[in-house]
């Protein structure tokens, strides 16, 4: 199950949790831009397992941050994580950013579906570098069927 964090202490406590998995602080995820959390919960326990931040809202973009408990994401997790910024914001990409030196977050996003799409430059040191990825909506498994097809077919029609 996903909730959202309806409370200023709900969000605040999503974010510490996902900051700490991460490994940076609060403040360097969000800075002082306006952010939307949510939670995936156990289905045996309902507790929570996992966080995902929606940040940097653009109207077609959007960046997507999460960490969590081994076996934390579910197929459900991952079409309800990813309906809320195709369906229900309109998107059309979903970006996030990875730590070059992240190679488990990496491989996460990949086998997810997101698609590298550039090196961003954090420092000289090269392993300090991110990777961004993005995915755009025809590229997303985790939709329904038809919404995909929708999208693809006014993709070709409108491109």
């Amino acid at each position: 199950m996903i909730v959202r964090a309806n409370t200023n202490d709900e969000k605040m406590a999503l974010l510490a949790y996902l900051a700490s998995k991460i490994g940076v602080s609060p403040a360097e995820l969000v800075g002082h831009m306006p952010y939307e959390m949510v939670a995936t919960t156990n289905n045996q326990t309902g507790k929570p397992n996992g966080a995902v931040m929606y940040i940097n809202w653009r109207g077609s973009t959007i960046e997507m941050c999460c960490a969590g408990e081994d076996g934390w994401l579910t197929r459900a997790h991952l079409r309800g994580l990813f309906t809320y910024p195709f369906e229900q914001l309109r998107c059309w990409t979903v970006l996030t950013v990875v730590r070059r030196r992240n190679v488990r977050a990496r491989g996460f996003n990949t086998r997810v579906g997101f698609t590298e799409l550039c090196v961003v430059r954090n420092s000289p040191r090269k392993d300090d570098d991110s990777i961004l990825y993005g995915m755009s909506k025809p590229e997303c498994r985790w939709l329904a069927p038809a919404t995909n097809a929708t999208a693809s077919r006014n993709a070709s029609l409108n491109g």
